[in-house]
């Protein structure tokens, strides 16, 4: 029992130092800096020599998920933009507020689309006003509904600023999928929620998952039993 106490108190330390971490970088970025290394960020111009996600990197990055019940994504939100880390996931994109929420704050958060096998941002297009996106950062839930979809030029930074007394979310994605001559900026504010109204979301995102998955199974079970029905007459008539 004491070693699960201690470790519960060491846990809590971690967690508290990572939160103290994000609300002074959160003091240090007032307003989001419109320069070069911004826009090669969300041009997808990152390179990292991305050779694949490792445990270590996984538990350095993590910030927490990023839940979106309307289209079924559920996925981690790490805390730097790199090829590597988007291969994975979706990032914070430096320069913009850490996902503490707050007024005069503004997270944007990228995430690639149209990528083989890999979900990820590929369904914000579906996003309208009034949605619901769940940041879960560390211990806390952060819920935001969508204001605004809007496509924009790859340079064009304008709707990422901080605005004065509100507390923003931005969705960041290139647009048209595999084109990529655009962004796609979902845009939305803050919102009171409860932690049962999270934990129901990503259960039913989990469930629809689940169908998801025993339906393609099903197809390909019987796509392999005629396959096989098909070559066992072709042998019988040989």
């Amino acid at each position: 029992m004491e070693r699960f106490d201690e470790e519960l108190r060491q846990k809590n330390k971690v967690l508290q130092k990572k939160k103290q971490l994000l609300e002074e970088k959160n003091q240090e970025q007032q307003t989001l800096p419109l320069g070069a290394p911004i826009e090669e960020l969300i041009t997808g111009e990152q390179t990292d020599g991305h050779s694949g996600l490792t445990k270590e990197m996984f538990q350095a990055h993590s910030l927490g998920r990023v839940v979106i019940p309307k289209v079924a994504i559920d996925v981690p939100l790490f805390d730097e933009t790199t090829e590597t880390l988007l291969q994975e996931g979706v990032t914070l994109l430096q320069g913009t507020s850490q996902p503490t929420g707050g007024k005069g704050r503004h997270t944007v958060i990228t995430g690639h689309t149209g990528l083989p096998n890999k979900t990820l941002f590929t369904p914000i297009n579906q996003l309208t006003i009034g949605d619901t996106i769940y940041v879960r950062a560390l211990d806390q839930d952060l819920a935001y509904q969508v204001e605004q979809v809007k496509i924009v030029l790859p340079d064009d930074l304008t709707d990422l600023e901080c605005v004065e007394g509100q507390d923003l979310l931005t969705l960041v994605t290139c647009t048209p999928i595999q084109i990529n001559s655009h962004r796609l900026l979902v845009r939305a504010h803050r919102i009171p929620v409860t932690e049962k109204q999270v934990e129901t979301s990503v259960a039913h995102i989990n469930r629809k998952h689940t169908r998801h998955l025993l339906f393609y199974g099903m197809i390909t079970v019987i796509i392999s039993l005629g396959s096989a029905v098909i070559i066992g007459r072709q042998l019988l008539n040989v």
